[in-house]
């Protein structure tokens, strides 16, 4: 372990939670859909790929764990897939979306939700992230369901999620 890598001092702690460390901005499939989870760090647009990350500024990501795709989340998109979760036509808010596999998932069901609100800490990264795997996403969606992506800091107002 090398003092450049300090979050791997628990790296190997995230199994107790059901998550797996994944490699920065590698494709996460489930079925059809492709998503990636936010950035440990923020680089800034135009950074040529030869910058080493460390030099940059730690991300929201890393110690909100908004870089990592958890098991609820796969729990979630199983039983959403078997229709064990009424969803059609209603409205469902995800709170701590991350990369938003259920929501997303949901949005591509043949009985949808009219509106899905995806959420997360209003964080560059996190949101870019966000928003990426919705519009990477996006074709597969049916028309009946209405996506949003939006920034939301627990413990504050939630009127605008609703």
């Amino acid at each position: 372990m090398s003092s450049d890598n300090v979050e791997d001092i628990l790296n190997d702690s995230l199994s107790f939670f059901g998550g797996r460390p994944v490699i920065e901005r590698d494709i996460i499939t489930y079925g059809p859909l492709q998503l990636t989870v936010a950035p440990k760090v923020r680089v800034p647009t135009g950074t040529p790929p030869t910058v080493p990350s460390k030099v940059f500024q730690e991300g929201k990501a890393n110690t909100l764990l908004a870089d990592h795709l958890f098991s609820p989340s796969l729990f979630l998109a199983e039983r959403i897939e078997r229709a064990l979760i009424p969803i059609h036509g209603r409205t469902v808010v995800e709170l701590g979306s991350g990369c938003g596999l259920p929501s997303i998932l949901m949005a591509t069901m043949p009985e949808p939700p009219k509106i899905a609100v995806l959420t997360d800490y209003p964080d560059e990264g996190i949101m870019g992230n966000l928003n990426e795997n919705v519009a990477r996403n996006a074709s597969l969606f049916s028309s009946a369901c209405t996506v949003y992506c939006l920034g939301y800091d627990w413990g504050t107002d939630v009127s605008h999620l609703l």
